[in-house]
Parts: structure tokens; sequence; C-alpha cells
């Protein structure tokens, strides 16, 4: 096993001041400190990685006590016992962090940042991986005292709705309460997950004829793979995405499905038009997963559906579904990263099996 990781810094716009002062800030960032920040901050995020590594959790002492040193503690212990009770690890893994602006507020050094991983599940002949925008305050001893973190959200954007809602101390409060309300139910969690699977459809799509049409499900997969790192055309791209995705794969468009429409990137509209014009039919069950199939999620605050996913990838141990994304881009990762694992978002799935009977 090994664990790579790896840093680069962003060349920093200079604002003009006698200071030279990043971003207006008038904390002094000499390269050292810029380098102390880079590591700190890299070494806090690869902590959880380690511990889906080596399934064991691990003291991030690069936490100061807080509120935060809580929620992550916790964070750790069912994070563990999550991939545990599946079977699931990495390999390994290459982390790189990407700084996007650093200033001194309040005492406190803001970070934004882009946290950049590519990995390896254990017994996957792929690569996965993932980029996720954070904001992280720092204290004078380089330990992190905040973090502004949502699974496929814009950290900035966060950040002002949690000031202009609760406040940051609420905010973290209701993130450790929700967590123990998923550690009563782990367990059930893990065997219904793991059920799941117990009896799975088998069938072989990577090219089927449905209504008329050819689907071709790798075609549609490897788009999908080839771009999910390509610039995002909306600031919510997901469906996007995926219909770019299918519409690679065979699928054809007509006069209410078409890029830029609302059937094309809007994720209840988008299972309307494939349910409607039978290209797709519906399932309440990972294990109807299939390549190419598209999978969507149902935000837990209003019970919505607003984010779709498409198949990229089966490993040969498993009937897991990996799943490609945009809004932040995920890499053949497992779709149960979104549901059970983030339950505390999201509260179901619906897969839509675009390959028909």
């Amino acid at each position: 096993m090994k664990k790579i990781i790896s840093v680069f810094l962003i060349t920093f716009l200079l604002l003009a001041s006698t200071s030279g002062s990043l971003y207006g800030s008038t904390y002094d960032y000499k390269d050292e400190e810029t380098l102390k920040i880079m590591d700190a901050v890299t070494k806090y995020l690869s902590i959880p990685l380690e511990e889906q590594k080596n399934l064991q959790v691990i003291d991030n002492i690069y936490i100061a006590n807080s509120d935060l040193k809580k929620y992550k503690e916790l964070q750790s212990k069912l994070l563990v016992e999550w991939y545990s009770g599946i079977g699931v690890k990495i390999e390994y893994y290459d982390l790189k962090v990407n700084i996007n602006s650093v200033q001194n507020v309040d005492d406190l050094i803001k970070v934004d940042l882009n946290n950049i991983v590519t990995f390896k599940y254990m017994n996957a002949d792929f690569l996965s991986g993932y980029t996720d925008n954070y904001i992280l305050y720092l204290n004078k001893e380089l330990l992190v005292e905040k973090e502004i973190y949502e699974m496929d959200s814009k950290a900035y954007l966060l950040e002002s709705e949690i000031n202009k809602k609760v406040g940051y101390n609420e905010y973290i409060s209701d993130k450790i309460k929700t967590l123990k309300e998923k550690e009563i139910r782990l367990n059930n969690d893990i065997a219904d997950f793991k059920n799941t699977f117990a009896k799975s459809k088998d069938s072989n799509k990577d090219s089927i004829e449905l209504f008329g049409v050819i689907y071709n499900a790798q075609a549609a997969a490897s788009w999908a793979l080839a771009n999910v790192y390509a610039p995002e055309e909306y600031d919510a791209d997901c469906t996007n995405f995926v219909s770019k995705a299918i519409h690679a794969g065979g699928i054809p468009t007509d006069g209410t499905w078409y890029q830029g429409s609302n059937a094309w990137i809007r994720v209840i509209e988008l299972r309307n038009w494939l349910l409607n014009k039978g290209y797709a039919n519906e399932y309440s069950s990972y294990s109807f997963a299939q390549l190419g199939d598209v999978i969507q999620f149902k935000l837990r605050s209003n019970g919505l559906y607003t984010h779709s996913v498409i198949v990229t990838g089966k490993d040969n141990w498993s009937e897991y579904p990996y799943v490609s994304a945009h809004t932040s881009p995920r890499y053949n990762v497992l779709a149960s990263i979104y549901y059970p694992d983030n339950d505390i978002k999201w509260s179901g799935y619906r897969v839509l099996d675009v390959h028909g009977n």
C-alpha cells in the first residue's frame, strides 16, 4: 500500500499595498508562512483518507480544542464503522490542495481551498476521485478552528447562508446533533445496504435497443468519465452533466429534452421525460443500477430530488455501483457516499434504469 500526499501552490494575486498583503489582508504572508499553512491544511484533510485506508480512527491533532473537534471525532468514528461494516477501504490516495484565497479575519487565518483527491478502492480495477471546496479558519498555531464544508456545495455560498440563518456555533452544534442521530441508526443502515445486494439484477447492458433507440451504456459512462473535470456550465450542473452523458450514449433529443431545456438541466424534469418517453424504468434499489443508469438523490431538508449522477463503474467483487457527477466533480465513487453514508443531507434515492427491460 502507498500513501501519496502532494501539494501544489497557486500563484497568489498580490494586491498593491506597502505591506505586500494578500487579497487586501493586513497579514504579512511570507513564503515560509504560506508553506506552513499549506502543510497544516493538507495534514488536516488527509486524516479521513487515512482512516478509510486503515479502517482505524485517528486523532486529528490539527484541530483546535473546539466543537469542531467533537464533530470530527464523532464523524471519524462513524466513517470507520461504516466502511468496516460494508467491507470497503481505500488502497491508496493522492491528495492535492489548491488554495484559492487567504485572508486575515478576526485574528484567524481564513483559507478558501479546493481539496483534490484521486484514490483507488481496494479490489477495484479503476481509479476514483473527487474535488471539494472548503473554507477553513486557522488560529495562530495553525490549528483548524472552523470548517465550512458540505458535500457538493460551494463553501462561500454555504458560509453566507450560515451567517444569515444561524451563525457558525449553531451550525456546528446542529451537525453534531445530526451525527448523534446517525450513530443510533448506523448498524441498521449497514445491514440494509448489504441486504440491498443480496439478490441483484443480473443483466448485460453494454449496448441495448429499447423502444427503437440504441443505448450504448459504455459510451455514456466513457463520456462521463472523460468529462468529470471539465468546467461546469451551471452553478448546479449535475443534471446537465448526466443529460450530456446519456445523449452521448444514444438517447436522442426532441422538442422537450435538448441542451439547456428544463428537462435537460433539472432533476425532476429529466426523470419525468425519461419515464414518459419510455426510455427508463424507475427502481428504489441500488441492486438495479447498471452501467449508464441514472441515480437521483432526495434532499432531506425539503423531500425533493435535487441531485443526479450516472453509473460509470462496477467492481469485480461486489454489486456496488460507482458513479460520476458534477457539482462537485465525482469520478467513479461509491453511490453510497451520497446515501446512506451522507444521510444527514440525503434521505433517499431512486434508480432510473435507462436500459429498460
